[in-house]
């Protein structure tokens, strides 16, 4: 069973009691502040401003900090002189879903910024003449000197003269381009909605090259009335306004990842069938950035054993997720196109080797579609990551994998696919036989292929189908 999570204001109240007591606060902790502030209004988001500062000031203190310039006493004073009232203006200019870009500007000039991620947070202060100091713990040098520059050449610019107030108008975007990832966000803010009294004025924006469901189909945002999807090309944000894609919470972890994926179920999943005569099975080929070299002969073996022992045998291969408006999907098939035409070439050998059994690829289908298609099967066998979330969303019992040196990662990321088993653990190397469509080198174990002997993966698979399935038993 997955950790049981707190509401969102008794954690809060919780950190703020152990940071006061002298524990150092994580980054995740600051910018679940900095977050909830921008998204609240009049008391409460004067609650979560001041915890935003005791947090800060307590990671002052902390002497891990390894980024420092100017006087860190500028940062502190800013944070013990300014409560909420002395602001004019908070305003959000997130790069990315991972990274908040977060400002507080005061009448007389003083502002302060933040910015971070999960494993780096910067503070920054300064007055009308420009920054006088910076401090933090960051991961990346050089992407801290990248973030200083953007945020030093935004104020330069006049940024912070554009503000339009303490609570200004405010888009909650939705746009990443992995589905896991944009989904866990979607689930997140969902959580805020039902917990917090978010501003009113908010606005939530869905990019319709990333729609891979409808954010209103979860209850707590379609309260909230429609959701607004734009086209990347036509956007424009109201002058002023506060753009929000990054979203942390101050109980960000597993638990709450976990808690946030399983309310996606909940409200995704469409109501499981009875299995029908045969079996149905949902696996994924991986192409895109890394490779099980010996997965088209490894998930084979698996079909083979199935088809011998049961008919009729109905196999639903993943494919990358498409989006709910045409011309946008087009565009993903297109940049997609060579991991979906190596798909397609292993599935042809399957239907050359099992003419009995059925394939169907499910490349280019949206979330919503890809569970309706998998809702009857009754075993699954994919990589970690988005694809073993699919099978765990649509209720599906089975196995996944991956590279060795993200085996811990995704038993902590999936933890609440309790009818999922990780296998691999012994048999798993790294292996660069085989190579992604996409150079992803630059993410480490992102880009690296791996091996799993097929035998071993049939061994331990068929165990796992024996239990679900025992008259498939080996």
């Amino acid at each position: 069973m997955t950790d049981p999570v707190p509401s969102i204001a008794s954690h809060c109240a919780t950190i703020r009691a152990d940071v006061l007591a002298g524990r150092a606060p994580s980054p995740v902790e600051i910018l679940g502040a900095a977050c909830l502030t921008c998204l609240t209004a009049d008391d409460s988001q004067a609650g979560h401003w001041d915890l935003f500062r005791d947090l800060a000031r307590a990671f002052l203190r902390d002497g891990r900090r390894n980024r420092a310039t100017g006087d860190p006493a500028v940062i502190a004073a800013f944070l013990h002189d300014t409560p909420q009232q002395e602001v004019v203006h908070f305003r959000r200019k997130d790069p990315h879903v991972w990274e908040v870009r977060f400002h507080a500007i005061r009448a007389d000039g003083r502002w302060l910024a933040c910015d971070g991620r999960y494993d780096s947070l910067l503070l920054l202060a300064g007055d009308a003449g420009g920054m006088l100091a910076s401090a933090g713990r960051v991961r990346d040098a050089a992407e801290a000197d990248q973030a200083v520059t953007a945020i030093v050449a935004d104020i330069a610019a006049g940024w912070h003269d554009q503000g339009a107030g303490r609570s200004p108008p405010s888009l909650m975007l939705f746009s990443n381009g992995r589905p896991i990832d944009q989904s866990i966000t979607i689930a997140r803010f969902a959580r805020v909605c039902a917990e917090v009294p978010v501003m009113p004025q908010l606005r939530v924006l869905q990019n319709r090259a990333t729609a891979f469901f409808d954010p209103a189909l979860l209850p707590a945002i379609a309260a909230r009335g429609a959701v607004e999807f734009y086209a990347q090309d036509g956007f424009a944000p109201p002058p002023g306004a506060s753009l929000m894609e990054a979203l942390y919470l101050p109980d960000n972890g597993w638990a709450e990842h976990n808690q946030a994926a399983r309310s996606l179920r909940t409200s995704l999943a469409p109501p499981r069938p009875a299995l029908a005569e045969g079996l149905e099975v949902f696996i994924s080929l991986e192409f895109e950035k890394r490779v099980w070299v010996e997965q088209a002969e490894g998930l084979l073996a698996l079909f083979r054993h199935i088809a011998a022992r049961v008919a009729p045998l109905t196999v639903h291969v993943n494919g990358m997720t498409g989006v709910g408006f045409a011309a946008e999907n087009a565009g993903i098939s297109t940049h997609f196109a060579e991991v979906t035409r190596r798909e397609a070439a292993v599935i042809a050998g399957w239907r050359a080797a099992l003419p009995g059994c059925g394939f169907r690829h499910l490349a280019g289908l949206d979330l919503t579609a890809k569970l309706a298609a998998i809702a009857g099967c009754g075993f699954a066998a994919t990589p970690g990551g988005t694809a073993a979330l699919i099978a765990c969303l649509g209720g599906v019992p089975g196995v996944y994998y991956s590279h060795p040196g993200q085996h811990r990662h995704f038993a902590s990321l999936l933890r609440m696919y309790e009818d999922g088993l990780l296998i691999g653990r012994d048999s798993t190397r790294p292996d660069t036989a085989a190579q992604g469509a996409f150079d992803y080198s630059w993410a480490g174990l992102g880009g690296q292929s791996y091996s799993i002997p097929p035998d071993a993966f049939l061994a331990e698979a068929l165990a796992r189908l024996a239990e679900l399935h025992p008259g498939l038993a080996p």
